[in-house]
């Protein structure tokens, strides 16, 4: 729900795996991450929507905003 929410386009450098990959690979493909670690909740606390970012690769706590920084920087330099 998540990945289909965001057009499965990664919400740190907005690229979704179709448009570089074609759709026959692509489509559809994309990684829902946790906004905040899960071994941080609680046992009955549930996962929501809001909870839950697409990006185009795995990560940890804090990935999205140094990934953005990193870009932004790589972006300045260009």
């Amino acid at each position: 729900v998540c990945k289909r929410r965001d057009g499965y386009r990664c919400k740190v450098c907005d690229m979704t795996f179709a448009e570089v990959y074609g759709e026959e690979l692509g489509a559809e493909f994309a990684e829902a991450h946790h906004l905040h670690p899960l071994s941080k909740k609680g046992a009955k606390e549930k996962t929501r929507l809001e909870d839950l970012v697409t990006v185009c690769l795995r990560g940890r706590e804090h990935d999205l905003e140094k990934l953005r920084r990193a870009i932004q920087f790589q972006k300045r330099k260009n």
